[in-house]
C-alpha cells in the first residue's frame, strides 16, 4: 500500500470515532496542515467523506465519514438519547443544588439559642497620694467572634465607673446576649471621658489613647451563661504641673481573659 493510501486509510478509522477539524487530525497524523487539508479533499471528492460546519460557529468545519441512510438514523438516535441523557443530568444537578440551597437556608434562618456573656472589669490602679475617686466613662463596646469572618458584632454599651472603688475586686459592667458555641477573641471600647477626685478636688483627666482593644487571652467557646469577659485595666494617672494649674493624664495597660463567673459575680 502506497504511503498516500496508508494516510487515507488512517485518516478514515479517525474518523470511524467521531468527527473531527483539521486542527484535530494534523498533530494524530504527524503531517502538515497542508498535507492533511489535500488529503480531506481527495476524500470528500471520493465520496468517502463530508464536510460539515459547526451548529454554533459557521465558520468551523468538521469532517465526518459518509454513512448509509440505517447508520445515520443510528448516530440520529444515539444524539437524541446523548441529549436526553444530557438533560437529565442537568435537572439533577439544578435539584441537587435547590435542594443544598433549602438546608443552607435552614441553617442561616433556624432559631438560634442565645447565652448570657458577663462583661467585667477590675483595676489595681497607680494614682496619686490622696486620690478618693477616679471615674470613667465608656462606650461602643464591640467583640470578634470567630465564627463572624472576623467583623466586629457592637453593643449598645454605656455606663460610667469609678475604677479606684474596685481595688482587686471586679464588677460586672454588662451582661451581652451571644449565640451559643461563639469563640470570642476579640474586645475593644471607647474611654469617651475621664476624671479623678483628690482630696474632695475633683479633675478632668486626659485620656490620649480613648479606644481600647485587646486580645481575649483563654478563649473558649461560650457554651453556657456562666462565661465572662474579665478586662484587667490598670491604670496609671500622674499630674503634670505648669505654674499654679494641675493636669492629669490617664495611660492604661489593659489585659482581658476569659474566665468562669459564679452566681454571686452574675
Amino acid at each position: 500500500m502506497s504511503r498516500t493510501a496508508e494516510t487515507k486509510k488512517k485518516i478514515i478509522e479517525i474518523l470511524k470515532k467521531e468527527k473531527k477539524r483539521l486542527v484535530d487530525i494534523t498533530p494524530l497524523l504527524g503531517l502538515s496542515d497542508s498535507t492533511v487539508s489535500q488529503h480531506l479533499i481527495e476524500l470528500k471528492e471520493m465520496g468517502v467523506i463530508d464536510e460539515v460546519s459547526d451548529n454554533h460557529f459557521k465558520n468551523m468545519k468538521y469532517y465526518e465519514l459518509k454513512t448509509p441512510n440505517g447508520t445515520q438514523n443510528e448516530n440520529l438516535n444515539f444524539r437524541r438519547n446523548k441529549t436526553f441523557n444530557s438533560s437529565f443530568v442537568v435537572k439533577a444537578v439544578i435539584i441537587l443544588v435547590l435542594f443544598s440551597a433549602l438546608i443552607l437556608l435552614f441553617f442561616i434562618f433556624r432559631p438560634q439559642k442565645n447565652v448570657n456573656l458577663s462583661l467585667l472589669l477590675t483595676d489595681p490602679s497607680m494614682v496619686p497620694s490622696g486620690t478618693q475617686q477616679l471615674y470613667v466613662n465608656y462606650s461602643n463596646v464591640g467583640i470578634r467572634f470567630t465564627n463572624e469572618s472576623n467583623n466586629w458584632t457592637e453593643f449598645n454599651i454605656t455606663g460610667r465607673v469609678d475604677l479606684l472603688g474596685l481595688g482587686n475586686t471586679s464588677t460586672v459592667i454588662s451582661t451581652l446576649s451571644v449565640p451559643v458555641n461563639s469563640l470570642p477573641y476579640d474586645i475593644q471600647f471607647n474611654i469617651t471621658a475621664a476624671s479623678i477626685v483628690i482630696n474632695g478636688t475633683s479633675y478632668n483627666v486626659s485620656v490620649p489613647d480613648n479606644l481600647v482593644n485587646a486580645y481575649i487571652n483563654n478563649c473558649t467557646n461560650v457554651e453556657t451563661s456562666n462565661s465572662g469577659i474579665l478586662i484587667d485595666f490598670s491604670p496609671l494617672v500622674t499630674a503634670t504641673h505648669s505654674g499654679n494649674s494641675t493636669s492629669f493624664v490617664m495611660v492604661h495597660n489593659v489585659t482581658v481573659e476569659q474566665i468562669a463567673v459564679s452566681g454571686q459575680e452574675r
